[in-house]
């Protein structure tokens, strides 16, 4: 991946030109290239990815270009219920507008030490994302998400500036070729977990998180989703002296020793 020199709003002729295109595909079958063409344009990346929901539903993954190797764990297991520990999904529950974000602006304190990040976003092969929100109606969204690999510099300021100059054009290409693609997806299809960040709570319910009392599953999202203790402490406005106890207590009900195996719990129970 060859990083921009752009300003700021600046496109190269062939920026311009890959734009044009873009435009002129828009709605055809030949338009997710040409607009993941045209955002690595704006930010250089080394993958893109399209979801879209409304709220009350899961992510439905609408475009990729992962290579096969990748493509299992970062669509298929993402899919199937990891996306409840993402922050961009956490994140994108309070979004009223169109948007950017990068990781560093939504992660957790704690979430490059969290299991979700070693188990499962380091097998993306991912070091770094950055999305961008179109919003439509009923609170529905279309998320454009790009990512790094590992060798590649993080998402600078410069390029967030860049992006979020750029949005109204991406985005108003965005709902021209996927708004057809936001729709509800019924309770109970396609897996387990069905809704938005709630879900986490109904995955929670079932066993063998039914046995821990509901601040201790309050604290098991909080610690899937990679707060540090005093984050969760102030989070649930307890000392993070009984935080750490009730973490003692999950693990003992759920006969657990370390994050590895309480994550490996969640994925049990999404399938």
């Amino acid at each position: 991946m060859t990083v921009s020199s752009h300003t700021t709003g600046q496109l190269s002729p062939g920026g311009a030109r890959t734009l044009g295109e873009a435009v002129a595909l828009a709605g055809t079958c030949e338009g997710p290239q040409a607009i993941a063409a045209f955002v690595a344009e704006v930010v250089p990346n080394d993958v893109t990815a399209v979801f879209a929901w409304q709220a009350g539903s899961r992510p439905r993954h609408v475009f990729e270009n992962y290579d096969a190797q990748r493509r299992k764990v970062a669509t298929e297991v993402y899919m199937r219920g990891a996306y409840l520990l993402d922050p961009f999904y956490v994140a994108s529950q309070d979004i009223v507008s169109d948007c950017v974000l990068r990781l560093q602006d939504v992660q957790t304190d704690n979430f490059r030490q969290s299991e979700y990040f070693r188990s499962y976003y380091v097998g993306t092969g991912l070091i770094d994302e950055l999305s961008f929100y179109a919003t439509t109606e009923n609170r529905s969204f279309l998320a454009v998400s790009v990512g790094r690999y590992g060798g590649s510099p993080m998402f600078s300021l410069r390029d967030h500036k860049r992006a979020c100059f750029l949005l109204p054009v991406i985005a108003a290409l965005v709902r021209c070729q996927w708004l057809g693609e936001v729709v509800s997806e019924p309770e109970g299809e396609g897996g387990t977990v069905v809704g938005d960040a709630r879900a986490l709570s109904q995955v929670l319910a079932q066993p063998p998180f039914a046995a821990l009392t509901a601040r201790e599953r309050d604290i098991v999202a909080l610690l899937l989703r990679g707060h540090s203790s005093k984050s969760m402490a102030a989070a649930v406005a307890i000392s993070v002296g009984t935080v750490k106890n009730h973490r003692k207590n999950i693990y003992r009900k759920l006969g657990v020793h370390s994050q590895s195996e309480l994550f490996a719990r969640f994925l049990d129970v999404i399938g």
